[in-house]
């Protein structure tokens, strides 16, 4: 990516990657992506670097910023954040020069420690902070969690820039830096919720905090660490107003439960049916699954949208079936914790398939209520009379702690 003069003082001197097909091992770039990174000039002179690259495009950063300035006369770093997609090439950037004044959250500061390892002038920022270097105002808002723990927005407050970070972001690599330049939008649009979903969606309460403080100001272009430049504020409308739809958390008047199970000769099907009977009549939303036929993003929705979550699978080698753990595999911990959580089965010879599913459900931090259901082969009537009592306790227990 070419340097370019955004505004008489403002300049874009990040990198294009391209050729990326895989961003944090399981998002998928079909379009690449890129590493955007900005300097910023004032009136006396003084310079202003905003996030840095991924290490392995630090040789072609640093050449983009020389374009500009020397490397000796760069005077302030701002870190939004130390994911190493931003912050990778950092560490050669303060070997080069180590006056350079860093600005970041307390959180970022103290990572950045531990990538960079070695000292360097660090400045801890708080939120609604403003720092007036000559004549360049920054407005630093704290957004926690948007999407890690140290992620702060950069609001330059003279040219109406909001500097912000992963916030409102996309993986697209393309031929336009600016989005009222691309010719089309539609790769757009689609690695826009793509990102969304793929990142922001799990922080949806911190998503709507960002937002509040975000409108607050008088934004008119959004830069971003990833994809095309926001650069008109109907652009930037237009993206809030997305944000705000995907981050609302919808309330309900009943609980939500979720069944997911497996079954291969019918008989933890059968247990399926039992609990089914009973809570069908217990003024409760109820999904189930059957894994052998569902779309497993359907399946998390709903999962992660429930009060409490059910599996069930048969036992085989002493464990529960793969495509019941390639669900427990993809929640993610932030949208499940808290969740009540049982598991069932029938099995054979061991039964150990339902408590391995418990330990894995504890590790996804959901509370499971109980120890479990397993039934040896084919369920009996009694052992079906069993099953509804089950559920019943476990229904109990969601509905004594639901809350509208």
């Amino acid at each position: 990516m070419a340097t370019t003069k955004l505004h008489e003082n403002v300049y874009s001197i990040g990198v294009k990657d391209p050729n990326l097909r895989v961003f944090d091992i399981v998002m998928k770039t079909t379009h690449g992506t890129t590493y955007n990174s900005f300097l910023v000039k004032t009136n006396n002179n003084k310079t202003i670097i905003i996030d840095g690259v991924k290490d392995g495009f630090t040789e072609e950063w640093l050449d983009n910023i020389k374009e500009i300035t020397p490397i000796d006369k760069i005077d302030v770093l701002i870190v939004n954040h130390t994911e190493p997609d931003h912050s990778g090439s950092i560490e050669e950037l303060l070997k080069l020069n180590s006056n350079i004044e860093v600005y970041g959250s307390f959180l970022a500061m103290a990572n950045l420690e531990n990538i960079v390892n070695m000292q360097f002038k660090k400045n801890v920022v708080k939120d609604q902070d403003v720092v007036k270097f000559d004549d360049v105002t920054l407005r630093f808002l704290i957004v926690p969690n948007v999407h890690w723990p140290d992620t702060i927005i950069t609001f330059y407050e003279e040219r109406g820039i909001a500097f912000t970070c992963d916030f409102l972001g996309e993986h697209l690599c393309s031929d336009a830096l600016l989005l009222s330049e691309l010719k089309t939008k539609e790769n757009y649009d689609y690695a826009f919720q793509y990102y969304y979903d793929s990142i922001m969606s799990p922080f949806k309460r911190e998503t709507r905090e960002a937002l509040r403080k975000f409108t607050e100001l008088n934004v008119r272009q959004a830069f971003p660490s990833h994809g095309p430049l926001i650069d008109q504020p109907s652009d930037v409308l237009k993206a809030v107003r997305k944000y705000s739809t995907w981050a609302i958390t919808k309330r309900r008047i009943r609980p939500k439960i979720t069944i997911v199970y497996v079954s291969s000769y019918g008989y933890t099907e059968k247990i399926v049916e039992a609990f089914k009977n009973y809570i069908n009549r217990q003024n409760v939303d109820l999904f189930v699954y059957d894994m052998q036929i569902s779309r497993l993003n359907d399946v998390l929705d709903d999962i992660e949208n429930s009060d409490a979550f059910i599996v069930g699978s048969p036992t085989f080698v002493g464990d529960a079936l793969k495509v019941i753990y390639d669900v427990l595999n993809s929640l993610n911990p932030f949208m499940v914790q808290g969740k009540y959580m049982t598991a069932f089965g029938s099995y054979g010879w061991s039964g150990e398939a339902v408590g391995n599913l418990l330990v894995r459900a504890k590790q996804l931090r959901m509370k499971v209520v109980d120890e479990g259901l397993k039934i040896r082969l084919k369920p009996s009537e009694a052992e079906l009379e069993k099953a509804t009592e089950f559920i019943k306790e476990f229904v109990k227990v969601v509905k004594d702690n639901f809350h509208i």
